[in-house]
């Protein structure tokens, strides 16, 4: 004898592949940090980087760095320039982000 089907077998997503996504799902950048506009220009040197704002108006940024521990929010105001230092001699420089 054969083993009877299980009911709902069909709508059982394959064992580790992604359920569907939800069609009534907000399409949002929630939980995502965009960078500030071009206006905020950063750079690095071997142990810092610097942001420096030609802006008209100010922005909350921080610096973002890989394998290391991202910076304070904190408010660039037009003309101004900041430093962070890097956290670790690891640490890549990932750029501004708007906090």
């Amino acid at each position: 004898m054969g083993a009877a089907p299980t009911a709902g077998a069909a709508d059982t997503p394959a064992r580790g592949s992604l359920p569907a996504p939800d069609a009534t799902a907000p399409d949002s950048d929630f939980g995502t940090l965009a960078a500030p506009p071009s206006c905020v220009r950063s750079w690095t040197t071997s142990n810092y980087a610097y942001a420096k704002s030609s802006c008209s108006g100010s922005y909350t940024i921080k610096f973002v760095w890989s394998y290391g521990r991202d910076s304070d929010c904190f408010t660039i105001r037009p003309g101004e320039q900041w430093h962070h230092e890097r956290p670790n001699p690891w640490s890549g420089f990932d750029g501004l982000r708007k906090c």
